[in-house]
């Protein structure tokens, strides 16, 4: 099970549910198989143009970040190819969110945080 504190993300690769957690090797692993860095990666999602190579190096980085050594590269893209992009696209958008985000609070906490300083 993923724990969302630590920016975990579930995928379920043939059938079986793999933890994606975005790690610093994670990213590193997910930039050296995009071809670019993890803002360039960004980019490319928030101008809608990310491509199949962007999502497989996501999913692949956070697996190895996950602990799972079970797939290769290419395995990933093989998985995509049989399952269909679009199912894999939201799983690879969570772990970029959550590895830009970091250990920021969310919303609602900053919020908090806001109230606590105005009320001191």
């Amino acid at each position: 099970m993923a724990n969302r504190e630590r920016g975990e993300v579930e995928i379920e690769i043939e059938g079986k549910t793999y933890v994606m957690r975005p790690t610093f090797n994670a990213l590193c692993e997910a930039e050296d198989k995009a071809g670019t860095g993890i803002s360039g990666i960004a980019s490319r999602f928030s101008k809608q143009q990310a491509g199949v190579r962007d999502v497989a190096a996501l999913i692949y980085g956070g697996l190895v970040g996950g602990g799972v050594h079970t797939f290769s590269f290419e395995d990933v893209g093989e998985a995509i190819q049989k399952k269909g992009f679009g199912y894999y696209v939201m799983p690879a958008v969570n772990l970029l969110r959550n590895a830009l985000r970091g250990d920021a609070p969310n919303g609602e906490e900053l919020e908090e945080e806001k109230r606590a300083q105005v009320s001191a």
